[in-house]
């Protein structure tokens, strides 16, 4: 699952998936600004992310300000890495800051200093002028997920969360948590409250650190996978939810004192393809800048090709439908390509799978005459042979059977319901241990993710 942060102002995005690289966006323009492939992504892929609090850096000679955008990653293998925007290059790096996969990042506005968290309980405070590690403590037995700094202290959760004196170091006040381990804290400026997001779950939490029980809970419609907030003068929250399913909801309250019945959306707002309103546009991300508090900035379309745009919220209507031309492309290109259209086909059970040596898809198009034509060099089958390969025959020896990762990886990738549902519902051991053995390593989180999801769906992706 991708990781995205927008910076403070609103005016990049960072987003970073399960290919271990880092995308930073211009949000005005839509710009791929810079893309970021550490070393040791295809092993450790991206956790975690967050942006540092914007700070200037005064260069005596030439007596002018540059300014500093560093985002920070936390790997699967327990490493930091911190990233300058301004100078696009990987400023330094930390390979063993934790003993398993960091599961948050929180910075302090006002000393920015730089806390982590991770599987193995422990909380790290960073020097990241020297990227030393100050202190480090216990923060949990059985592992922490989220981290956030709140007012002078530190919040810390698993599925209990706990608030931590940073200068004693002692647990001060212990909340009764989520279900399921909490994937995402915010803190309410200038109050005692806080929000949190648990993995999975339809609704957040609203806390106030006098009670030990949450004050109040907002009641999503779908999953939520991200969420974000801002408050204004008067002490009115305005929370930002994207789910799962893509939309984004809208809620705005006035946190005072307990309230026992769920808070539902102000609004809600869906976006559609203009020449099919039945083509949903997925909303990925959400942003509330405190530069911007009336608008709401969102991330739409593809994670490989996004799209942002600024919509006043108080434009947004109770059920709010905005139609954009995202995939549709023009009517000249679509003449072009025609014969080069690709159609999904349900996949038989007896089919053979080629695991070929790369994981290069086998396309079908224009340039399928021109590859006709070119010699195959030694020891590679010419295209029309290897698409005779593709049977369903079972007399055909060579070819390595019940092993179903490669079709897996793609379904897992595009997220396309039908090529994992032709590959999970199948019941035959052999296939069920050859696949797994075969998946990518980056590829075993989105697996059980999918694998959860279908079980709690009674069987249906």
């Amino acid at each position: 699952m991708e990781k995205v942060r927008f910076s403070y102002s609103g005016e990049y995005a960072a987003v970073s998936g399960i290919d271990g690289r880092l995308r930073i966006w211009e949000t005005e323009t839509n710009n791929l600004k810079h893309e970021f492939t550490p070393s040791s992504h295809l092993s450790a892929s991206c956790t975690c992310l967050e942006w540092a609090p914007t700070k200037e850096k005064h260069k005596r000679k030439r007596k002018r300000v540059v300014k500093s955008e560093i985002v920070v990653m936390g790997t699967a293998v327990g490493s930091l890495l911190f990233y300058d925007v301004v100078q696009a290059e990987l400023v330094a790096q930390s390979k063993e800051a934790h003993s398993g996969k960091v599961t948050g990042l929180a910075w302090s506005s006002i000393s920015l200093i730089l806390y982590s968290c991770g599987e193995d309980g422990c909380i790290l405070e960073w020097d990241t002028e020297n990227t030393n590690v100050t202190r480090s403590w216990k923060g949990s037995k059985n592992g922490l997920s989220s981290v956030q700094v709140f007012q002078d202290n530190l919040l810390a959760a698993g599925q209990v969360i706990t608030l931590w004196d940073l200068k004693k170091k002692i647990s001060i006040a212990t909340f009764t948590g989520h279900p399921n381990h909490v994937i995402q804290m915010e803190a309410v400026p200038q109050s005692n409250y806080f929000v949190t997001m648990g993995r999975g779950e339809r609704f957040l939490k609203i806390w106030s650190t006098a009670e030990r029980n949450c004050i109040a809970t907002l009641s999503v419609p779908e999953i939520p996978q991200f969420f974000n907030l801002i408050t204004d003068s008067l002490g009115q929250v305005t929370v930002s939810v994207v789910t799962q399913k893509g939309q984004l909801h809208l809620f705005q309250h006035k946190v005072n004192g307990p309230i026992r019945k769920p808070i539902s959306p102000l609004s809600t707002l869906k976006i559609a393809e203009s020449s099919d309103t039945t083509t949903n546009v997925p909303i990925l991300a959400s942003c509330l800048s405190p530069l911007l508090p009336s608008n709401v900035i969102t991330a739409y379309g593809s994670w490989t090709n996004l799209r942002f745009e600024s919509f006043e919220i108080s434009s947004f209507q109770n059920q709010t439908l905005i139609l954009r031309e995202v995939f549709v492309t023009s009517s000249k290109y679509k003449s072009k390509s025609r014969s080069s259209h690709h159609e999904l086909m349900e996949v038989p059970e007896d089919v053979k799978h080629l695991q070929s040596g790369t994981e290069e898809a086998i396309f079908i198009g224009d340039k399928l005459g021109k590859r006709k034509a070119e010699k195959p060099s030694d020891g590679e089958l010419p295209m029309e042979e290897r698409l005779t390969n593709l049977t369903i025959s079972t007399s055909t020896s060579g070819i390595r059977e019940n092993n179903l990762a490669y079709l897996l990886s793609q379904g897992l990738h595009s997220k396309d319901a039908r090529i994992l549902q032709s590959v999970l519902s199948r019941w035959d051991e052999e296939v069920i241990s050859n696949t797994i053995r075969s998946l990518p390593v980056q590829l075993v989180v989105p697996l059980l993710n999918e694998t959860k999801q279908m079980l709690a769906g009674k069987g249906q992706l």
